[in-house]
């Protein structure tokens, strides 16, 4: 609030939205997958292997119509 008096709201607006993409592109830079040089390729699918990348099937009609009759889906849809 401090802030806001001295630079206005659209400083602040400024501000914020800078710091944001700044810590943005720092944590991209920390926390992505990196591609690791030293692992073979029998590593790497060993790796792989226990992850979990891919959906099952699709989702069924039924399972569409219980998640929209659920009051707190549509709370956060359209909060």
């Amino acid at each position: 609030a401090a802030m806001m008096l001295v630079m206005g709201w659209r400083g602040m607006f400024i501000t914020i939205g800078v710091l944001g993409i700044f810590l943005a592109i720092g944590w991209y830079m920390l926390y992505r997958n990196r591609e690791h040089v030293e692992l073979t390729a029998v590593e790497q699918a060993y790796l792989n292997a226990g992850s979990v990348n891919a959906r099952r099937d699709p989702l069924s009609f039924a399972e569409w119509r219980s998640l929209f009759r659920n009051r707190t889906m549509w709370g956060m849809m359209l909060g």
